[in-house]
């Protein structure tokens, strides 16, 4: 039993449910982009956690009839392609109708698992049953008259041109990209991102093969190539999953308790982040129930971010203080969870904020001085506080680990004075050993809202040499699409993980109070990501800030709140 749907050591509850035990799945399963399929269920003496339901053909969860005995499973009569170039629809029943289409087309050359024997339809349609190597079952359309559609045979993928790939698990966490074969490194891509192949006709002959290259762009516009053995066809990550008590389906909101009357004129609820300053007194902490219960049961999304403090106390603590910060943070978790309602209230808890910015730094003076974040600290300190929350939820009744988020703090996109953040993030996800999904930070230099969408480069005026890493940040965007920049670098393991944009403004401090559409824009541009349903999903991207703590605040600017609503008319959903 796990406590996430993850095949990590880390993972693991140190349960064992034994064999023929008769368990009660919760919910949908969860795809792993590893091939890995993992069921939520309870044990008969109520331990909740994560099962594997399926590997690949291998079967481990099978359905118990309603006396509770478990049949044996379906008979696996072989194995069969996919042989249409469009793909075969799965369907529920073995009819060709439209209503029993499931709404997953299975591609051309995928591996399928036959269960029985076929069905023939009284129109001349032979169908069969299937599973999935991600663990569905269905139905697929066998033949039709001289026609077929499933093989025995694995078909020749050379044959099908290839338009969109993505990074493959030989690769590693990432693959490099260069502008051409033998050329620089100029950029990494994360086997979670959806790769636009450039000559989709002639990849087919190439992906999987050493010694050939494939020209691909990535969703934050990176051109390039890369050794055509590291990469393969795209497979979507899997379903969108339902929104959640203390989420909302809207991709709105501000830093800060804000009036929610805003997002209301409009017709929708949006999201809030309370951040909170712990220290690593655990015995002290408080907790914020009441807040989150307020927000969460008047429909909002609720984001807490927990810091060791502000300023020269440092987002996270000096290194020796990190066991302590772990259970302050829990402590502080668990005084923040209703026992009578413990799936309301916060469920977010993103740890840390901008822990490559020297002014996080614990000691640090003004920016000056202090105990660097190293990326590898701040995996450290991740980890801890992960189980630590972790071990909270396992231990209440009525919620398990899978039930709390934990997040990756974000990383200042901009600031590069102790090195490249792009490398910061990358190291540090080396480390990190499980996280429930990322927070990240984008901006404008500027009010124009043509800067949300503008593709101007750190040191463009120079024309400096492409390269990744590289502290001048010749690879990073100065305004807002920096947010593409980091979805092109998370990993495959972590690429169905909710994404949250914490912080968005204009850099400098006083907003233009005007509605230029610059809110909008930004929405937009959101949406836009959003509606690709081959990108990692953003939750929500929330307005540095509401109240007047540092300059930024939006309260009292009506030009802006105005620009607000007329975005939230457009009911952007994630």
């Amino acid at each position: 039993m796990r406590a996430q749907p993850e095949p990590s050591t880390a993972s693991f509850t140190g349960v064992i449910v034994p064999n023929g035990t008769v368990v009660t799945a919760i919910g949908e399963p969860s795809y792993h982009p590893e091939g890995y399929v993992f069921q939520r269920a309870r044990t008969p003496e109520g331990r909740v956690g994560w099962l594997t339901l399926s590997y690949d053909d291998t079967v481990y969860l099978v359905d118990a009839d309603s006396e509770g005995e478990q049949p044996g499973p379906e008979v696996q009569t072989g194995t069969l392609w996919v042989d249409w170039l469009d793909g075969l629809k799965l369907r529920e029943q073995p009819e060709p109708s439209t209503a029993s289409f499931t709404g997953t087309v299975v591609p051309y050359g995928a591996k399928v698992i036959a269960l029985d024997s076929p069905r023939a339809h009284p129109e001349g349609y032979q169908f069969q049953k299937v599973r999935l190597t991600d663990g569905q079952v269905g139905w697929l359309t066998l033949s039709f008259g001289s026609t077929v559609y499933l093989s025995k045979d694995k078909p020749d993928l050379t044959t099908k041109p290839i338009e969109t790939a993505q990074v493959s698990p030989t690769a590693g966490l990432w693959a490099e990209m260069r502008s051409t074969p033998g050329g620089a490194v100029e950029w990494w891509v994360g086997g979670a991102v959806p790769l636009r192949v450039l000559n989709p006709v002639g990849a087919g002959a190439k992906v999987g093969q050493a010694g050939q290259w494939i020209e691909v762009e990535t969703p934050a516009f990176k051109r390039g190539v890369i050794g055509a053995q590291y990469l393969r066809p795209f497979i979507p990550s899997g379903q969108k999953p339902p929104v959640r008590r203390g989420e909302s389906p809207y991709i709105y909101g501000v830093h800060d308790r804000y009036d929610r009357k805003v997002l209301k004129s409009a017709g929708v609820t949006g999201w809030v982040l309370f951040t909170h300053g712990i220290g690593t007194d655990f015995q002290g902490a408080g907790g914020d129930l009441r807040t989150y219960y307020e927000w969460e049961t008047d429909s909002s999304g609720v984001l807490a971010r927990l810091n060791h403090g502000y300023g020269s106390s440092g987002t996270i603590p000096e290194p020796d203080l990190y066991d302590d910060f772990a259970r302050t943070c829990a402590a502080f978790v668990d005084r923040s969870i209703d026992r009578a309602d413990p799936q309301g209230g916060c469920h977010i808890w993103i740890i840390g904020n901008e822990m490559n910015n020297p002014r996080e730094y614990p000691g640090n003076h003004n920016g000056q001085g202090g105990h660097p974040i190293t990326p590898e600290n701040y995996a450290d300190c991740f980890n801890r506080v992960y189980r630590a929350i972790k071990r909270v939820y396992q231990q209440i009744p009525g919620l398990s680990p899978a039930d709390a988020t934990v997040v990756m703090g974000a990383v200042d996109p901009y600031n590069a004075i102790d090195g490249c953040n792009g490398d910061w993030f990358t190291r540090a996800l080396r480390r990190i050993e499980a996280l429930d999904g990322f927070a990240l930070h984008a901006y404008t230099h500027g009010t124009d809202p043509g800067l949300i969408t503008h593709r101007k480069l750190f040191g463009d005026e120079h024309n400096p040499p492409r390269r990744f890493p590289d502290r001048a940040l010749s690879w990073q965007y100065y305004h807002f699409y920096a947010y593409r920049t980091f979805m092109d670098l998370i990993p495959a393991k972590w690429g169905n993980m909710p994404v949250f944009i914490t912080e968005t403004d204009q850099v400098q401090k006083e907003w233009a109070n005007a509605n230029t559409g610059w809110v909008r824009n930004m929405y937009a541009e959101v949406n836009r990501w959003n509606s690709n349903s081959a990108h990692q999903r953003i939750y929500c991207a929330l307005l540095f800030r509401w109240e007047a703590f540092d300059g930024w605040q939006i309260k009292d600017k009506g030009g802006v709140l105005d620009d607000l609503k007329e975005a939230a008319q457009k009911k952007y959903k994630w």
